[in-house]
């Protein structure tokens, strides 16, 4: 069973996404800021601190349990994710 989302909002902080991983797309990467959370050495998990526009002054976002919540929030994390975001409140939470 899924636990539920304490909305802690660490999650919306950042965008992680999915790259090709080549020296030129690490490099590529770096210079922009970005971190490498884990690599297979076809492909690397990517983090860039980019906050979400949802979010309020109080972290928390303004679309949480609404239906403008975009899916791919809803679904968070989906398995295999909560290895890239281990400090998330969400693994965690006993609610």
């Amino acid at each position: 069973m899924k636990p539920k989302c304490s909305a802690c909002g660490d999650c919306c902080q950042f965008l992680v996404f999915q790259s090709i991983d080549t020296p030129d797309n690490r490099e590529f990467l770096a210079v922009r800021g970005c971190e490498i959370l884990d690599t297979d050495g076809e492909t690397m998990d990517v983090k860039i601190n980019i906050p979400c526009p949802r979010l309020n002054y109080q972290n928390k976002c303004d679309y949480h349990g609404t239906d403008k919540m975009p899916e791919v929030c809803r679904v968070f994390p989906e398995p295999g994710q909560e290895k890239l975001l281990p400090f998330c409140a969400f693994n965690i939470s006993d609610e």
